[in-house]
């Protein structure tokens, strides 16, 4: 996604091929996908890439429908509709009005997202306390595996888990905590029993 935000605020040319032939890039080319109109009003290449961008983003939001989901968006949302915003000051202030517009629609689906799939950290802390106690009690690779094969997905996500729960949270510092600790005794029995 960093590489399409790359794309939309650098028209420059590009060239691929052998030293003594380069392909020159067309700068107004578009996106497959991208149209030079947005809401029926013709918009410049640099314009339509931006808003190609922004309904990329739009779309992953549409298609969350779990708190999984949501962290995973979370991640990197902010960066992402941030970049894209920057790269609007070169734009006229017609099509500069299109694209925040079409921010201020992102922003609102993406709080409608947190407030429909965040959840309270109390779960989250429990889950990640239980599945300390059963790691750290695993005796052998057999007992070890047994508890981590289920829980591939959360052990993946230990360093965004907290992006799951309701962001007004006051415990939201307990789960960052846990999530390291868990981190911490999955990696040490996992080189114990991965031998």
């Amino acid at each position: 996604m960093v590489g399409a935000i790359l794309a939309s605020c650098d028209s420059g040319k590009k060239g691929n091929g052998s030293p003594t032939e380069v392909e020159e890039e067309d700068p107004t080319a578009l996106p497959y996908g991208a149209t030079d109109t947005i809401e029926g009003q013709a918009v410049s290449p640099d314009c339509a890439k931006l808003n190609f961008d922004i309904e990329r983003l739009q779309n992953r939001i549409d298609c969350v429908q779990s708190p999984n989901m949501l962290m995973r968006v979370k991640a990197d949302f902010e960066h992402i509709r941030d970049s894209l915003c920057s790269c609007t000051s070169g734009l006229p202030s017609n099509e500069k009005e299109l694209i925040t517009a079409a921010v201020a629609h992102l922003n609102t689906t993406f709080k409608a997202a947190c407030h429909e799939y965040e959840i309270p950290a109390d779960g989250v802390i429990s889950n990640l306390k239980n599945c300390i106690e059963q790691i750290s009690r695993a005796q052998n690779s057999t007992q070890f595996y047994q508890v981590t094969d289920c829980r591939r997905g959360m052990l993946r996500s230990l360093d965004i888990i907290h992006l799951c729960v309701e962001s007004n949270s006051s415990q939201i510092p307990e789960v960052k905590r846990l999530a390291a600790q868990l981190k911490n005794v999955y990696e040490q029995q996992l080189q114990r029993y991965s031998k």
